[in-house]
């Protein structure tokens, strides 16, 4: 590319840190991914171009969340230039043989920064290709000839270089005004063979993290690591992926044993992410999705079913009519493609008032056609009842909960039953909040009630104190309706109290019996007795009761306290809710102190009735999430497995709860903190498993609500994932999340952002204003979003732990390094550049082979410090599950030749026993000379050796000398007056 482009552009007079993320990305089967994404913070060149399709010039600060775009060279630059695009704060110029990234200089007397990538041994002629061309298009203007103006020059999303090396293609693409790029590896094509080069770069290196540095004029460019994994089963196989220097300023890819005939994948990824819903408010509330991974999201509208402003088209549409909404709230129900590609059906219910849903949940008599249950509240005199007769919906000037189940041959929406349910009287209000589905299709719905005594529907043999309220302002209800709506089985109070006490959540066991979780200000919560938390001890507390299987009675309570306010939102079973689960909560505290107990937090964190050290103890922001781990069967303080907060500096809340099949809790809700902690990942080198790639990195929202999703592993101890969902203006919120059997996470909410993070071919991806928000792509109402995300490489599946029986061939290699060692177990899936380490230094390169049974690694030279004994060092070998070691001695044998290191060294260091070693190179025959002095200078001992070249060892007897430290002067004498000689070094003797 001609180097005078570089003077055609303006920049601004500072330079920002440039992050490049470079991974290896899911594809089509078959094909491996490895991409870069460019990640700068600062605006591009003002006003050479013009965007037709652009209504107005976006302010600098919101750049980076403008649709990126790629340029076909049609003359408005240098002519070796295919394609150009403006990304946020660098211009990047894509040539037939190298990619140049032109970046502002450091100050304004500097020179633009430029930093060329090239494909060494690349295909010179690949074909070039403009990809997914977009609506819009650009025109130049310069000068005043018309002649030389370029009108209307098209804009592509996807740039293609065809076959830069044989079987891999490079596709370069915008994501949130930043750059990624992709080398596709076809099946049996080398990813080997894929050779980077920079030039521009005054250094390059690999951090301790496997990145990639490239040291430029006023700032650094980053490649992040790539990490890399495999759906092998069903499950999250990780495979081994890193940079590798090779010469002067030039990268590989190191790619570890994979299977050929499948994809390779990032970190968490957006898959599909969507908005939903038309022209005015729409709310998701709760989701479920089915054994296919199609979801099921439910909440409510103030758009049209249809029509323009109306919902987007769905294949099938639900026979229930519903009433005049008259700008009212009506109920919908959406079914999703398991691509979320298309709106498989979608039903509405409502009348003339307020009709709102809050929970939903799916039956197992079918994997892709399941029953779904419904319940919510309605203000409505007119909400459709269908099927079997339980109670009319004449909330007067109140509130019913409502029930309805709806099955779906051919998938089409339709009614089983449709109740209200509730206490009527004048204005008070009745609210259905959670729903569970029992093997039977039972349904069991908790929520909150107003209407105390003989004017709530008591089912069932309950008998106080489970028939009133007592003398609460608002309490639970629990109801079970039989399968099919025959009847309700039992509809019970969850006991007499005093105060407020909310039921938001509920789940059933194998056995039929219900777990309720909410807030309480009450002190009167039956069954907590014995049980983990027996007292009421803040201003508002969270509890956890189970109901028994006839509905008659709480068989357990507790509640879950602090200081302050807190309050359970969400509640899941383990273990298929059979017989030894555990039961996993999840919500919100603003306690400072004494949370979850002071008696909790007082167990023991080592020995004898210990509980473990939990990933976050104490409150951090105004509000924090919570989860905790319970184990009814154990009884008092015990049952309490762990008790964790998540969160930041600022308010965070948690209002949906899923389980993984590794007890692993994701949690999803809002936040308005900018400063989650992202831990590392432990398992892959270069990734942080923090934030879904296509999502945003940061609280974009300026101090208003971004959603968030967050997982905590199984022990509570760690918290290896965490993403910010949300884009400006703030106010998105996620109320639902599940995890279905390959591990992948749904989460949905509601955004009012037009620039919500989406993925192109989701049914309403922004790619044109009527699959924008509010469909029209102008925000100011809330839309419903649907996001799924890639499985967690840590939380997904998971190494084994390394057999602790490791074999090692040869047991011994030089001291100077270089040996390849071969080490044979079990369990070596690992990626990390210490998961083989020799007396605590890396090696210095390793392969695990396709069944992770083999290791090659290359030992490095000895270490100089250590409680090392005769040369034996431990070799260790580690993943995210454990480790294990066994000996691996070094030795000093003497080598040929000149071709060791220069470099000399005294081990072991500590020296324990009578026998100390100097290890050294000689260039030539000759002698050599040691001199050893203790610390006050005396001359301890010395030695004089003739010897050959190559690498040598000299001894002592480092029983003559007493314990303490020591310091040497060698001398290599050549003859003929040829000396070298080292500066002083030290070692340590220890008796």
């Amino acid at each position: 590319m001609n180097k005078n482009l570089e003077t055609k552009m303006n920049f601004l007079p500072r330079m920002s840190r440039v992050i490049v993320a470079a991974t290896f990305m899911a594809g089509s089967p078959g094909s491996v991914f490895a991409a870069a994404a460019l990640a700068p913070t600062l605006a591009p060149k003002a006003g050479i171009a013009i965007p037709a399709a652009a209504a107005k010039a976006p302010a600098q600060g919101a750049l980076s969340k403008v649709s990126l775009f790629f340029e076909k060279n049609r003359g408005q630059t240098d002519a070796s230039v295919k394609f150009l695009t403006r990304a946020a704060g660098y211009n990047l110029y894509l040539t037939g043989t190298e990619a140049v990234m032109v970046l502002p200089p450091a100050n304004a007397a500097k020179a633009a920064v430029v930093v060329r990538m090239k494909m060494t041994g690349a295909n010179a002629k690949a074909a070039v290709q403009g990809q997914n061309v977009l609506p819009g298009h650009t025109s130049y203007m310069y000068g005043n000839n018309p002649a030389k103006w370029q009108i209307g020059v098209e804009q592509y999303a996807k740039v293609k270089f065809s076959s830069v090396y044989p079987g891999i293609d490079m596709v370069y693409y915008g994501k949130k005004g930043n750059v990624e790029h992709d080398f596709i590896v076809a099946p049996g094509a080398n990813p080997g063979r894929i050779l980077m080069g920079f030039e521009g770069a005054k250094s390059v290196r690999l951090d301790n993290m496997g990145n990639l540095i490239l040291g430029v004029e006023g700032g650094e460019v980053t490649y992040k690591a790539p990490t890399l994994f495999q759906m092998i089963g069903g499950k999250r196989t990780s495979v081994q992926g890193r940079f590798m220097l090779v010469g002067d300023k030039h990268i590989r890819f190191i790619v570890g044993a994979y299977d050929k005939s499948k994809a390779l994948v990032i970190d968490p990824e957006l898959m599909y992410s969507t908005y939903l819903g038309g022209s005015v408010e729409d709310k998701i509330n709760a989701i479920a999705v089915d054994g296919t991974r199609q979801a099921y999201v439910t909440g409510y509208s103030v758009s049209a079913p249809s029509g323009a402003g109306g919902f987007p088209a769905a294949t099938a549409t639900s026979p229930l009519a519903i009433g005049p909404n008259n700008g009212a709230k009506d109920v919908f129900v959406a079914k999703l493609s398991a691509n979320g590609a298309s709106l498989m059906w979608l039903a509405w219910m409502g009348g003339a008032l307020d009709d709102v849903a809050k929970g939903i949940a799916l039956d197992t008599s079918s994997p892709s056609t399941p029953k779904v249950f419904i319940t919510g509240v309605t203000a409505s005199p007119t909400f459709p009842v269908a099927g079997p007769a339980m109670q009319a919906c004449a909330p007067n000037t109140g509130t019913l909960a409502f029930v309805v189940e709806l099955t779906q041959p051919a998938n089409i929406p339709a009614p089983v039953y449709s109740t209200c349910w509730g206490g009527v009287s004048g204005i008070l209000t009745n609210s259905g909040n959670g729903i569970a589905v029992d093997s039977t299709g039972a349904a069991y719905i908790t929520g909150t009630t107003f209407v105390n005594g003989p004017l709530f529907p008591i089912v069932g043999p309950a008998a106080p104190p489970y028939t009133t309220m007592g003398g609460a302002s608002e309490g639970v209800f629990v109801m079970k309706v039989a399968p099919a709506g025959a009847s309700v089985a039992y509809s019970m109070f969850l006991g007499t109290s005093n105060g407020i006490t909310r039921g938001n959540t509920i789940a059933v066991d194998s056995l039929f019996q219900a777990w309720v979780g909410g807030m309480t200000t009450a002190t009167t919560l039956p069954s907590v007795g014995g049980h983990f938390a027996a007292a009421n001890v803040g201003t508002s507390d969270g509890f956890v009761s189970q109901v028994n299987a006839a509905g008659t009675a709480t068989l357990y309570g507790t509640y879950i306290n602090g200081n302050s306010d807190q309050e359970v939102t969400a509640l899941k079973l383990n273990n298929g809710g059979a017989p030894g689960y555990h039961v996993f909560a999840a919500g919100w505290t603003v306690s400072p102190t004494d949370f979850p107990s002071t008696a909790y937090l007082l167990l023991p964190t080592v020995g004898p009735g210990s509980r473990p050290l939990v990933y976050q103890k104490d409150l951090v922001g105004a509000d924090d999430p919570f989860i905790i781990r319970i184990n009814p069967a154990a009884g008092g303080i015990q049952e309490m497995v762990f008790a964790t907060h998540l969160g930041a500096t600022g308010a965070d809340r948690a209002y949906a709860l899923a389980l993984d099949a590794n007890d692993n809790s994701y949690i999803a809700g809002w936040t308005l903190s900018s400063d989650w902690t992202l831990a590392a990942d432990p398992v892959t080198p270069g990734a942080n498993g923090i934030n879904v790639t296509g999502a945003t990195t940061s609280n974009t929202t300026s101090g208003g609500r971004d959603a968030f999703v967050a997982a905590i592993n199984s022990a509570g101890q760690f918290q290896p994932f965490f993403s910010y969902l949300g884009a400006t203006p703030g106010g998105q919120e996620a109320t639902g999340i599940v995890i279905d059997d390959l591990h992948n996470i749904y989460v949905a909410g509601f955004t009012g952002s037009a620039i919500f993070p989406l993925v192109t071919g989701s049914l309403e991806d922004s790619s044109t204003a009527a699959k924008s928000i509010n469909r029209t792509g102008t925000a100011g109402a809330f839309d419903g979003f649907v996001t799924k995300i890639a499985p967690v490489l840590l939380l997904g599946g998971g190494a084994v732990p390394p057999t602790c029986t490791l074999s090692v061939n040869p047991v011994n290699g030089y001291a100077l390094g270089g040996t390849s060692v071969t080490i044979t177990g079990t369990g070596f899936v690992i990626a990390s550049t210490n998961a083989v380490t020799f007396g605590g230094v890396n090696a210095v390169s390793y392969e695990v082979n396709s069944s992770s049974t083999v290791i090659i690694a290359m030992v490095p030279r000895h270490p100089l410090g250590g409680a090392l004994t005769l040369g034996q060092v431990a070799l260790t070998v580690t993943n995210n599950q454990g480790s294990c070691s066994t000996a691996y001695s070094y030795v000093a044998s003497p080598g040929t030749g000149a071709s060791c290191g220069s470099d000399d060294y005294f081990f072991p260091s500590p020296a324990t026993g009578s026998k100390g070693n100097f290890a050294y190179c000689m260039a030539l025959p000759g002698t050599v000379r040691i001199r050893v002095y203790n610390t006050i200078g005396d001359l301890a001992t010395k030695v004089e050796d003739p010897k050959g070249s190559g690498q040598q060892l000299s001894t002592i007897n480092t029983a003559r000398l007493a314990s303490g430290v020591y310091l040497y002067l060698m001398e290599k004498d050549y003859g003929g007056g040829n000396v070298t000689r080292t500066g002083a070094k030290k070692f340590v003797v220890k008796h």
